[in-house]
C-alpha cells in the first residue's frame, strides 16, 4: 500500500451537524487512544485532520503487516495454507480516501467526509478481509525480465456480463502472475511459491492464469496441485452457478490443463498421480490416454515400492523404509481410478500397488479405509488373503468412528468382491449400522443393503426393521437406479428379510414414475423381487414395467431376459400374450448359450408354465446349452429344468438324457424336497426307461424323504411311479439289503431257484416294505392337501388308479380318501356335468386324446363317483367305468378328426405358398429335429 497517499490534507476538517450518527457504523479497530480522537473532532477541535491522517497511517501499517503473509515474492516465514477472502477495489475517485483503501480505511474516511456510506450486504459475512492494493491506472507498466514471454494482451471481449465482471474483477491478480514471474528465482523456490499460490486460490480463474502465465514452469507437482485445487473449487454447486461464457471458458481450460498434464505423465510419480487422478475423478474428467500414461509413469515406482514393502514384510517389519504413498495418496489414487474405471492393462500393476498399500493399512482412517478397498472392487482385483486379513483388522477397530457413508461403501466393496468376512465382523458391521441408522442417507442405505445382501448375511430382526424404517422414510429421494437395487437386496435374501406389505405398496407409489428410467437389467430385477417375496403389485403397475422391459429386449442380457420371464410366470398378473413371449423369444434366441444354469432352468421352466410354444430351433439350443452346463447345476435345477422340458412336449435325445441320468445317479444324495417328484415326473412322461435297481435305489431314498415334499410333488411323485408300475417290491427288497438285486438288474440265467418257504418268506417282506412305503405316503399326504394343487390332485388320483388297477396299489385309508376328496373340491370347484368333471381332470392332469383314465379301477371310479356327489351331480345311469370308456372314445375322435383337418389345411397352404418343393423341405426339417430333439406326441 502506498502510504504516500494517506500524507495528502483531508478535504473537510470538520464534521458537518447531523452527520455524528453516523459514526456507529465506521468499524474500530484501534481501541484506547481513538475514543479521545473522536471526542475532539465531535467538539471541533482544529486537529481533527492530523488525527485522521494519524490514524490512517496506523492502519496502513497494520495492513502491510498482514498483507506480507499472502505475497508470495518475499521471503516471510508464514504458516502454510493460509486462507482468506480478499477482492481488489477499484479505485472509485472523490474525496472519500485514496485508491487501494481498505473497506476499513474507506469507512471511515467517508465518514470523515461527510457522506453516508451505502450499505450493502455481503454475499457472505467476511471474516477478516484482506485487500490486495490495486495496480493505479496512471503507474507505468513494469519491464520485462530478461527471458520473460511477451505480456499477453486482455482476452477477446464477451457476450457475457457476468463473466466480463469475473474477468475485470481478476486483472489485478493476474498482473500479479505477471510481476512474480518477472522475479528471477531458484526453480525449486518457484515450484514452492506456486504450490503456495495454488493453495489460497479461490476461483478457478486465477488457476487458469497461473497456468497461462507459468505453463513453461508448472511441472508435475504443480499439475497435480492446480487439478486438485480445481477438485475443491469447482463443485457440483459451483458449476451450477456459472454462465454460459463461464462454463465455456471453463471447459476450454479444463481441456487445456489435461493435454498440459498429458505431456508431464511420464514424469509423474505414484503421489503426483494419485492427485492428478483424484482431480480427474472429482471434476468427472474421462480421459483414457492421461490415465494410462500416468500408470505407466508411476510402475517403476511401485515395483521398486512393493518389492521393498515385501521385503521388509519378510524381515518382520525391521527395516522400515518410506513408502512411494503415503495413505491419503493411496487412497485418492485408488478412489480416482475406481471412479473413472480406467483399469491397467498388466495384473501385476495392481499387485504392486495393493503391496504398496499393505504397510499403510495400520494407519488409515475409515474414509481412506473404504476408499482403497472400494477402488480395488470398482476395478475387480481382490488382494491377497493377507492383505484382507490386515484391512477387516483395521476396519474392525476403526468401525466405531466409520460414518455411514464408510460403512455403506465397506459393505458394498466386500460384496462386490465376493469376500465373505467371518460372521463376527459382519455382526459388528450390523451393529454399527444399527446405531448409525437414523444417520444414513438412501444412497447409502442402498450400498448397504446391496453389500450385505451380496454376501449372504442377514442382520437380527431388530436390525433389519431399524433399517427398512430409516429407508422407507427416504423412498422419495432414490434415483430410479437406487430403487431398483434397495428392492433387488431384499429379493435376494430369499424370505429370510422381508421389508413388510406397507414397504411394498410405499415402494410402488415412489417407482411408479420412474419405471421409464430403469435399464432392462433394473426393470427384470423389480419383477423378479417382487416375485421372490411373494407380493402381487396392482395390475397396471405389473403392465407398465413389463411392457417397458419389452421396450428394452434388445439390450437385454441373457439372465435378464430370464428373470423377467420368471417372474412374470410366478406372479401370473398380467398374464403375458403371444406378441410378448414371441418379442421375448426373437430377443432370447441368441442369448441361449449365455445362460447360466439357474437361468436356463427358470426360463424353460417360465415357458411351460406361461404355456409357450417356442420353435425346434429354440428348444434344440436350449437342450444343447443345458448338455454343457449339466456338470455345473444343481439338483433343483435340474429337476426343474427335467419337469419344465416334459410340460413343454419336447423329448431332447437319447444321448442327452443317458448323460443326465449318469449326472442325477451322482447327485442323488443332494435331492431334497420336490426334486423326487419332479424327477420321476419328468422321466415318465418322456418314456425314458430306467434299470430296476436305480429305480428301487431312488423311490427308497424318496420314500425317506417324504417329510419334504409338498402335496403337488406328492402327486407328481405318484404319477411318475405308476408310469414305471410302482415302488417294485422286488428291488425295494434287493435296495433295502436283500440279495435279489443282481437278479433284478440282469436276471442271470444260472440262478438257482429258492425253496417255497424262502419265497413266501421273502414275498411277505416285500408286501410289508410296499405297505410301509404307501403307509408313509398316505400319512404325509394327510398333512398336506392345502399345498396340492389342481395338476397335482388330478396327477395324484389318475396315478394311484392306474396302480390300483394294475394291482400294485393297497386300499387308501377312509381318512386320507376324504381329505383327497375335499382337495379336488377345493382345486376344481363344482363342475356342471360328468362330462365337465372328466374334462378338467384330463386338462389339469395333462392327459393327450389318446392316452385313457383308468376307468377299469373300482377304488377310481369310486373315487369319481364320490367326487361327483360332492358336486351335486347325480350318479350317471350306465355305470361310472362305462362313461369313462365312452369320454376316453369321445375324445380321442375328437382329437383325430382335427388332426386330419389340420393337416389337410397345412398341406395345402404350403402347396400354395412354397410350391412343389415343400414335402422334400418338411422331409429335411423332421431330420433335423430327430437328430436335435423331438416334439413328444400327443399323450
Amino acid at each position: 500500500m502506498d502510504t504516500r497517499q494517506l500524507s495528502q490534507p483531508s478535504t473537510r476538517t470538520t464534521d458537518e451537524p447531523g452527520h455524528g450518527s453516523q459514526r456507529a457504523l465506521a468499524p474500530r479497530l484501534l481501541a484506547g487512544g481513538d475514543s479521545g480522537d473522536d471526542s475532539g473532532d465531535d467538539a471541533g477541535a482544529p486537529s481533527s485532520g492530523a488525527a485522521a491522517r494519524a490514524r490512517f497511517l496506523r492502519l496502513a501499517q497494520l495492513a502491510e503487516r498482514q498483507l506480507e503473509r499472502f505475497d508470495i515474492r518475499t521471503d516471510v516465514p508464514r504458516a502454510p495454507n493460509v486462507a482468506g477472502r480478499w477482492r481488489v477495489l477499484k479505485h472509485g475517485g472523490g474525496s472519500g480516501g485514496g485508491a487501494g483503501l481498505s473497506l476499513t480505511a474507506q469507512a471511515i474516511a467517508a465518514e470523515r467526509a461527510g457522506r453516508r456510506p451505502r450499505q450493502e450486504a455481503p454475499p457472505e459475512p467476511p471474516a477478516v478481509l484482506l485487500e490486495i492494493p490495486a495496480r493505479p491506472s496512471s503507474a507505468a507498466a513494469a519491464p520485462a525480465a530478461p527471458g520473460a514471454p511477451p505480456v499477453t494482451g486482455p482476452p477477446p471481449p464477451v457476450d457475457d456480463a457476468r463473466w466480463a465482471r469475473k474477468l475485470r474483477g481478476q486483472e489485478a491478480f493476474a498482473e500479479y502472475m505477471r510481476e512474480v514471474r518477472a522475479v528471477a528465482v531458484a526453480p525449486g523456490e518457484r515450484t514452492r511459491q506456486l504450490i503456495y499460490q495454488i493453495g489460497i486460490a479461490e476461483d478457478w480463474v486465477q488457476l487458469s492464469m497461473i497456468l497461462e502465465v507459468f505453463g513453461d514452469e508448472a511441472g508435475a507437482v504443480t499439475t497435480a496441485a492446480l487439478l486438485k485445487r480445481l477438485a475443491v473449487l469447482c463443485t457440483a454447486k459451483a458449476l451450477t452457478l456459472q454462465s454460459p461464457s463461464e462454463r465455456r471458458h471453463y471447459s476450454e481450460f479444463l481441456s487445456h490443463l489435461c493435454l498440459h498434464a498429458r505431456g508431464l505423465a511420464g514424469g509423474c510419480g505414484p503421489a503426483q498421480a494419485a492427485s492428478v487422478l483424484f482431480g480427474m475423478a472429482a471434476l468427472q474428467v474421462d480421459d483414457a490416454a492421461l490415465c494410462h500414461a500416468l500408470m505407466d509413469g508411476a510402475a517403476p515406482h511401485l515395483a521398486r515400492g512393493a518389492a521393498a514393502a515385501r521385503a521388509d514384510a519378510a524381515a518382520g517389519g525391521a527395516g522400515a523404509e518410506e513408502g512411494v504413498l503415503g495413505a491419503a495418496e493411496a487412497a485418492s489414487l485408488l478412489w480416482g481410478l475406481g471412479t473413472l474405471g480406467h483399469r491397467p492393462a498388466d495384473e501385476s500393476w495392481l499387485d504392486d500397488l495393493a503391496a504398496c498399500c499393505f504397510p499403510l493399512l495400520p494407519e488409515m482412517q475409515p474414509n481412506q479405509l473404504w476408499g482403497v478397498l472400494w477402488g480395488f472392487a470398482r476395478l475387480r482385483h481382490l488382494p491377497d488373503d493377507a492383505w484382507m486379513a490386515s484391512w477387516l483388522a483395521r476396519a474392525r477397530e476403526a468401525l466405531p468412528d466409520c460414518t455411514a457413508d464408510a460403512l455403506g461403501h465397506m459393505a458394498w466393496s466386500l460384496g462386490a468382491l465376493q469376500y465373505v468376512p467371518p460372521k463376527l465382523w459382519l455382526r459388528a458391521l450390523a451393529g454399527a449400522a444399527s446405531f448409525k441408522a437414523r444417520s444414513f442417507l438412501a444412497p447409502q442405505l442402498a450400498q448397504l443393503l446391496s453389500g450385505l445382501a451380496a454376501l449372504g448375511y442377514c442382520p437380527r430382526p431388530q436390525v433389519c426393521a431399524a433399517l427398512t424404517a430409516q429407508l422407507r422414510r427416504q423412498l422419495h429421494v432414490l434415483r430410479p437406479a437406487q430403487l431398483a437395487a434397495v428392492l433387488h437386496a431384499f429379493g435376494s435374501y430369499g424370505g429370510k428379510w422381508k421389508p413388510g406389505r406397507r414397504f411394498l405398496y410405499d415402494f410402488i407409489t415412489n417407482s411408479n414414475a420412474k419405471v421409464q428410467s430403469w435399464t432392462g437389467q433394473e426393470a427384470a430385477n423389480v419383477l423378479w423381487s417382487f416375485a421372490s417375496l411373494n407380493y402381487v403389485p396392482e395390475e397396471p403397475y405389473t403392465s407398465a414395467v413389463a411392457a417397458h422391459f419389452a421396450s428394452k429386449l434388445p439390450s437385454c442380457s441373457a439372465d435378464a431376459l430370464s428373470q423377467a420371464l420368471w417372474a412374470l410366470a410366478r406372479l401370473k398378473r398380467p398374464r403375458p400374450d403371444a406378441a410378448w413371449l414371441a418379442d421375448w423369444l426373437a430377443a432370447a434366441e441368441p442369448q441361449v448359450p449365455r445362460l447360466s444354469p439357474p437361468a436356463l432352468a427358470g426360463a424353460v421352466w417360465a415357458l411351460a408354465e406361461l404355456g409357450a410354444a417356442p420353435g425346434a430351433g429354440f428348444m434344440t439350443a436350449l437342450t444343447r446349452r443345458a448338455s454343457e452346463v449339466l456338470g455345473s447345476a444343481t439338483a433343483a435345477e435340474m429337476t426343474t429344468l427335467i419337469g419344465a422340458l416334459a410340460d413343454l412336449k419336447w423329448r431332447p435325445s437319447d444321448d442327452w438324457l443317458a448323460a443326465f441320468l449318469r449326472q442325477v445317479d451322482e447327485q442323488l444324495p443332494a435331492f431334497e424336497n420336490e426334486d423326487w417328484g419332479l424327477l420321476l415326473y419328468g422321466l415318465a412322461s418322456m418314456g425314458q426307461p430306467l434299470a430296476p435297481a436305480f429305480l428301487g435305489h431312488l423311490t427308497a431314498t424318496a420314500g425317506r424323504r417324504l417329510h419334504g415334499l409338498s402335496g403337488e410333488a406328492l402327486g407328481l411323485l405318484a404319477w411318475g411311479l405308476a408310469q414305471y408300475g410302482g415302488p417294485l417290491p422286488l428291488v425295494l427288497d434287493a435296495a433295502a439289503g436283500g440279495g435279489g438285486a443282481a437278479a433284478s438288474g440282469g436276471g442271470g440265467a444260472g440262478a438257482r431257484a429258492m425253496p417255497r418257504s424262502q419265497a413266501e418268506a421273502a414275498a411277505r417282506r416285500r408286501r410289508e416294505r410296499l405297505n410301509a412305503w404307501w403307509g408313509t405316503f398316505f400319512a404325509e399326504c394327510d398333512l398336506k392337501w392345502e399345498s396340492t394343487g389342481p395338476r397335482g390332485g388330478a396327477l395324484m388320483l389318475v396315478g394311484l388308479g392306474t396302480l390300483e388297477e394294475a394291482g400294485q396299489l393297497p386300499l387308501p385309508p377312509g381318512e386320507w380318501q376324504s381329505g383327497m376328496l375335499g382337495a379336488l373340491r377345493a382345486a376344481f370347484g363344482k363342475p356342471a356335468s360328468w362330462r365337465g368333471l372328466l374334462r378338467v381332470l384330463r386338462r389339469a392332469a395333462g392327459m393327450g386324446p389318446d392316452e385313457p383314465l383308468p376307468g377299469r379301477s373300482l377304488w377310481f371310479c369310486g373315487m369319481l363317483l364320490d367326487w361327483g356327489r360332492r358336486c351335486g351331480l347325480e350318479p350317471p345311469p350306465q355305470g361310472m367305468g362305462r362313461l369313462v370308456a365312452d369320454e376316453d372314445a369321445w375324445v380321442a375322435a375328437a382329437a383325430a378328426e382335427a388332426e386330419v383337418e389340420a393337416a389337410a389345411a397345412a398341406a395345402a397352404a404350403a402347396a400354395s405358398v412354397r410350391g412343389p418343393s415343400t414335402g422334400h423341405e418338411d422331409a429335411q426339417a423332421q431330420l433335423r429335429w430327430q437328430q436335435g430333439g423331438a416334439v413328444l406326441p400327443a399323450g
